[in-house]
């Protein structure tokens, strides 16, 4: 039986309501030979509080996957009953530190206003250090190019479409974006936490399959009272977030566990716009060093491509 789940991320607005304190008055006679203007170290406090509030927003950004732990709970995650914990508990032992994935997936993504179901392969390489997407129309789609089970809000049935044909990938500083229907490639370098923040934006499909603890989901996210069903086939978990940061990005969160294993069998996520995506996962190989695929995924074949990334002049 076909599962349909939905999955997005969706990066939440941060703002912050710090007040900046108003600048010191100036002084009747400035010295001229003063080694600090009289309004470099308001400036100076200034800079210091941008950089730590920027630090702490980056951290709330940076937890775009719905079991990152960067956030920090507003409430307190409620008991598990003992069917639930013990399921979490597989999912968790599924998950232990491997240093290679390579994961095969078919995505939906549903946009409600559209009434537009967006499906694609994937393929997701990761390690420790870098990560890849690959997304491709599927070999077939439904004729005449839409989805009867499906209705917007007009009542019409939702048009079918393929995912463009792209790859986007994050090694260290560098991330390169390429569009294989353009044969055009973007190709930049970000600071050690900016890519960081890209990878894990490009790739939620990652997000059920890393390591996480006890101590992680408290802080993060909650069982729904009555989150759990569970059948021979599988075992099906609600999740809701424990703070704002979680709950801007992610409306809902659900997931399919095999009930012998914990693996992942899907993903589905509804953000607050009621844009919905589904990962449904065929195939999951984990490693170490010269297992899971030989040769190097991070490096693409761009010959023959357009570098289109803007330069700026020097």
């Amino acid at each position: 039986m076909q599962t349909v789940l939905l999955a997005c991320w969706l990066v939440g607005q941060v703002s912050w309501a710090s007040e900046v304190p108003p600048p010191p008055p100036l002084p009747v006679v400035v010295e001229a030979d003063s080694g600090e203007g009289p309004l470099d170290g308001w400036a100076r406090s200034l800079a210091e509080s941008w950089d730590q509030n920027w630090k702490q927003a980056y951290a709330e950004r940076s937890a775009v996957l719905p079991f990152d732990s960067h956030g920090r709970a507003e409430e307190d995650a409620p008991s598990l009953e003992p069917a639930t914990a013990s399921s979490v508990e597989l999912w968790a032992r599924f998950n232990q530190p491997v240093l290679r994935y390579r994961v095969r997936f078919t995505r939906y993504l549903y946009e409600p206003i559209s009434g537009v179901e967006t499906r694609a392969d994937g393929e997701l390489f990761w390690d420790q250090t870098s990560a890849r997407l690959d997304l491709n129309p599927p070999a077939k789609l439904p004729k005449p190019g839409v989805n009867p089970a499906r209705k917007d809000r007009s009542g019409q049935p939702y048009t079918v479409v393929g995912a463009r044909r792209a790859s986007y990938v994050v090694r260290g500083e560098s991330v390169v974006v390429a569009n294989h229907e353009e044969k055009t490639f973007v190709r930049h370098q970000e600071p050690p936490r900016n890519a960081r923040n890209t990878w894990r934006a490009r790739f939620p499909a990652i997000s059920p399959f890393l390591k996480f603890d006890p101590a992680d989901r408290q802080r993060t996210f909650a069982i729904d009272p009555g989150g759990l069903t569970a059948t021979e086939e599988r075992i099906h978990l609600r999740l809701r977030g424990l703070w704002d940061g979680w709950r801007r990005s992610y409306g809902r969160v659900e997931i399919l566990l095999d009930p012998k294993t914990g693996r992942p069998q899907a993903m589905k996520i509804v953000d607050s716009r009621a844009v919905q995506t589904v990962y449904v996962y065929q195939e999951v190989q984990r490693g170490g060093p010269g297992e899971v695929w030989h040769g190097d995924p991070f490096r693409l074949d761009l010959k023959g491509y357009v570098d289109a990334t803007l330069h700026t002049a020097p």
